[in-house]
């Protein structure tokens, strides 16, 4: 994870980087000044996440115990704030341990909480204030079980909370969404890993979206959004999002052959061979699925 996101999720990010630092993507102060700044620019809604739990992390044997832990992280959003931030998350995924549904609830109820109390005031500008928390608990899929969220339906209904479905790799579907709406009280943002390949980071998912999970078409009344876990090249997950978007901007219609097939003039807009050069790659890129294309290829051989 990103040492500053996670780990030393309590300090400062560098002021300058090495070109080691630099290389392995590390960023510095003036780097999220930037980026803050063009995402205004483009309307986006920029989250930095903090994960306060690995390596180390705070304390959630008790309220007592967790509160000097929610200050650090409000320190920490502080400085990021200054930086230009609007936008927070706490994640809690992926830890060793389950906390308790009353731990699992206090830490985002008190970070929001605070975060309403410090920026949203009745004096602050639209620029000034905040966006709701982003939350992700350390049960974050139907699977994982849900005992330890029964408490999160009773915080502020603004705290958006991601799932990943009935299981860490899932299919978008209604019947998942719902069921986590009963268990949250809200509807739940959809944390999709469909491209995601940190289990396989030998291998590239570049074919149309609804090649390894589907999301539905019709309609999902209990969906609250979706975060695209893409993965960890970024180019390369340019297809995936561009499926993504199309997905989210009109999910009756959405057909995702239609939509892979269309993205390549829109992502090499002026260079339409290499467009087509690139299609090709990514017909191949899967290493588990023999591309019909080959198959064709390899029977007209031995037929002819």
């Amino acid at each position: 994870a990103e040492p500053y996101h996670a780990g030393s999720w309590d300090q400062d990010y560098p002021i300058t980087l090495t070109d080691a630092e630099r290389k392995k993507g590390l960023l510095t102060q003036d780097d999220f000044k930037a980026i803050t700044a063009k995402a205004k620019e483009c309307n986006v809604n920029f989250v930095w996440a903090i994960h306060p739990g690995l390596h180390g992390g705070m304390s959630f044997d008790s309220k007592s115990a967790m509160n000097p832990g929610i200050e650090k992280i409000m320190d920490k959003f502080d400085r990021m704030y200054k930086l230009g931030v609007r936008g927070f998350g706490v994640f809690i995924d992926d830890m060793s341990f389950v906390p308790s549904a009353e731990m699992t609830a206090y830490l985002p109820a008190q970070v929001q909480a605070k975060l309403k109390a410090k920026y949203n005031t009745s004096t602050a500008t639209a620029d000034e204030k905040v966006s709701p928390l982003f939350f992700v608990p350390t049960a974050y899929s139907i699977a994982h079980t849900t005992s330890s969220l029964t408490k999160l339906s009773s915080i502020d209904k603004d705290v958006v909370i991601a799932f990943t479905g009935d299981n860490v790799w899932s299919n978008i579907s209604a019947s998942n969404c719902n069921t986590m709406k009963n268990v949250l009280g809200r509807n739940p943002l959809f944390w999709w890993n469909n491209n995601c390949n940190d289990n396989y980071d030998d291998r590239l998912y570049m074919k149309h979206m609804n090649y390894r999970y589907t999301a539905q078409n019709a309609p999902i009344t209990a969906l609250g959004g979706v975060v695209f876990n893409t993965m960890q090249e970024a180019s390369a997950s340019k297809v995936f999002l561009f499926g993504g978007a199309d997905y989210c901007w009109n999910t009756a219609s959405f057909n995702s052959e239609q939509n892979w097939n269309d993205c390549f003039s829109h992502l090499f807009p002026n260079d339409p061979e290499l467009a087509a050069a690139f299609k090709t790659f990514c017909i191949n890129t899967d290493a588990t699925d023999e591309p019909s294309e080959l198959i064709n290829l390899y029977n007209s051989f031995k037929n002819s």
